[in-house]
């Protein structure tokens, strides 16, 4: 009897001591200096099991702990996850760690917030997320978490467990379970080992992972992220979508597809059709016949993001943009190929990335993750145009910055192909100040300014035209590198040509230009342009990376006033070398300064071995820019 009571107290606390033993152990210690080291967090698990069913049905299964080192990881600490028609969550679990591993806290389904995933109007989009408040440093954060895919699957969840900069990985496993005889297309990047397949009760069970990966560190010029870090992408061959079928294998799978859901989306009204033909009746050419009804769409229709059902795919149809005078990037294009059609000029719709970064794509099932956008080509004899419908202030024939040299999908009614759009030469972006600087005895001036940016450089400004006057004069007032500038009489000029240009006129005047002693004026060469931030010298990861190539130019003339004399100019300098060149030349005209400035840097991708060679050339343009003109008085006062 004694040894029976003994054997059920030895259950029980045995019982108990395995219910309350943590299931895992997320002491900071465990984490080696290694990955702690440039790092803002640690992803310390970081799982995803997705089960494909049919081509309608899946589940999807993660969990992932963080363990936040400081205040610039603690976004990495939130429950955020997209949410939509097609994809619902099922069960959420969560808990906070503090540094020794003892939960401080637990968070249950109940705790998830859900909102809408933007303002826009018309979306089935939405976000469940939970805010958590750091404790202290360092703290751990884990959630366990499933979903529900149901009527439709094209893309299975990608696998990418760094998410940035600064971020370490100690542990990430992808596991993708399917029926045999499916064909899925898998494409991987940077650092993912495949493990062997396996089978299992009529599924294939294929696995991914990484480990120990170190916090990336972000450094300047660098490639983009994306292409740093590890990246597993999976799909099914054939898919099933919102009762639609088609094939990711490559641009004309995907260009047939898309072509399939617009088919029937581009009549017209009577009304419209109405109109068209009184705005073109007069117009001689086909191009001016597409220039006015770039125009007529940004005229009357404006931007909205539609997701609605397969709305994140196929476009809202022309009559009905027409009618609510609102669509997005694929209403909006669809409605211009409506009108260019019905006046017998054909266009293509066009897929494509829109980043500030990244331009290629690979003709492959990748592809149609990574594109974003709809853009318009009008192939015209002699000239195509790539036009931004959701944006009808980017001047007519202009590829903007967002588009510019980028990979892109373009339908056609058999299916379609990849092209590459067109770019612009780095000396087309140009950036030239000329000031005419009235200096007086005082060391104060008066100064006259005409800027001109010019094509991407003109993307990057032309915002200016719509900003509030009180925003463009702090704007030009924030490029003068002295303090006590005030700026007024500002003139903006567009030039709103297929090579656009923004001029912008005004004065500034300054209580001291530069620094003044009792017999001197000391005073800048250029003080209209700010030093390039030094780069960190020594060992540097990364290649180096310049996406946009620019130039810039200076004329200055700087009258000298009454009782000084030149004592000192700086001696002209000319480099050149393999990112690009600059030239500066100081002249005396006798009672008048001519200053003549022009740097050049390329675009382009260079190895990480020239950067010694990079970071001399900047600080040499920076040396040409923090030049000083040393005045003498002539006479006393």
């Amino acid at each position: 009897m004694k040894k029976t009571m003994l054997l059920i107290v030895s259950l029980i606390i045995c019982t108990y001591g395995f219910a309350s033993k943590e299931k895992y152990d997320f002491d900071v210690k465990h984490i080696p200096d290694s990955l702690k080291k440039d790092a803002n967090a640690v992803i310390r698990i970081y799982n995803i099991s997705y089960n494909y069913k049919t081509p309608v049905t899946a589940t999807e299964k993660k969990s992932i702990a963080v363990t936040v080192l400081n205040t610039n990881g603690v976004d990495y600490a939130n429950f955020l996850e997209s949410g939509d028609k097609f994809r619902k969550l099922t069960k959420v679990t969560g808990k906070i760690y503090d540094s020794k591993g003892t939960v401080l806290k637990t968070y249950s389904k109940g705790d998830i917030k859900k909102s809408a995933y933007s303002q826009h109007l018309t979306t089935d989009n939405f976000s469940y997320y939970l805010q958590v408040y750091p404790p202290s440093f360092p703290f751990t954060v884990h959630f366990e978490c499933e979903f529900e895919w149901k009527d439709g699957i094209i893309l299975f969840p990608p696998f990418a467990p760094q998410p940035d900069y600064q971020i370490a990985v100690m542990e990430a496993d992808y596991s993708l379970q399917y029926p045999e005889n499916t064909t899925i297309l898998t494409k991987t990047y940077n650092q993912v080992q495949e493990l062997p397949a396996e089978n299992f009760k009529g599924n294939v069970i294929r696995k991914w992972n990484v480990r120990n990966l170190k916090a990336i560190k972000e450094e300047r010029f660098a490639p983009a992220i994306n292409t740093l870090i590890p990246i597993v992408y999976t799909a099914p061959a054939s898919f099933v979508y919102e009762k639609t079928q088609g094939k990711l294998l490559d641009a004309e799978h995907i260009c047939k597809w898309q072509q399939e859901l617009n088919t029937g989306r581009d009549e017209l009204s009577p009304e419209t059709k109405n109109a068209i033909s009184e705005l073109v009746k007069d117009a001689s050419t086909d191009r001016e016949k597409v220039k006015i009804l770039y125009d007529y769409l940004g005229s009357i229709t404006r931007y909205e993001s539609i997701q609605l059902g397969i709305g994140g795919f196929q476009p809202i149809p022309a009559a009905e943009v027409c009618r609510t005078g609102f669509g997005d990037c694929k209403g909006l294009s669809n409605l211009l190929k409506a009108m260019l059609n019905y006046v017998n000029i054909p266009a293509n719709y066009v897929i494509i990335r829109m980043s500030s970064q990244e331009k290629d794509l690979d003709d492959d099932f990748s592809a149609f993750i990574r594109t974003n956008h709809i853009v318009l080509r009008v192939p015209l004899p002699g000239d195509t145009l790539w036009l931004e419908c959701t944006n009808t202030r980017v001047p007519f024939g202009f590829v903007h910055n967002g588009i510019a040299g980028h990979n892109a999908l373009v339908t056609t009614e058999n299916g379609g192909y990849m092209t590459r759009l067109p770019d612009y030469p780095d000396s087309l972006n140009l950036e030239h100040n000329q000031m005419d600087i009235k200096l007086n005895t005082d060391g104060s001036a008066h100064v006259q300014v005409e800027k001109n940016w010019h094509v991407k450089i003109y993307d990057n400004v032309y915002q200016l035209l719509t900003a509030k006057p009180t925003e463009v004069t702090d704007y030009l007032r924030k490029e003068i590198s002295l303090p006590h500038a005030t700026v007024s009489q500002v003139n903006l000029d567009d030039n709103k040509s297929a090579l656009p240009s923004l001029k912008a006129r005004y004065e500034w005047t300054t209580t001291l230009f530069g620094s003044k002693t009792t017999n001197r004026l000391l005073i800048p060469v250029n003080a209209m342009r700010y030093t390039i931030s030094k780069l960190k010298k020594g060992q540097r990861n990364y290649d180096i990376y310049i996406k946009t190539g620019w130039k810039d130019t200076d004329l200055i003339t700087i009258e000298i006033p009454e009782g000084y004399e030149i004592e000192a100019l700086p001696a002209p300098v000319k480099h050149t070398c393999a990112f690009g060149n600059f030239e500066s030349t100081v002249i005396n005209l006798g009672n008048k300064l001519l200053i003549n400035q022009s740097v050049m840097v390329h675009s382009g991708q260079y190895d990480v071995s020239l950067y010694a060679d990079f970071v001399q050339f900047i600080d040499k343009i920076t040396e040409i820019y923090q030049g000083k003109i040393t005045l003498k008085k002539t006479t006393s006062t």
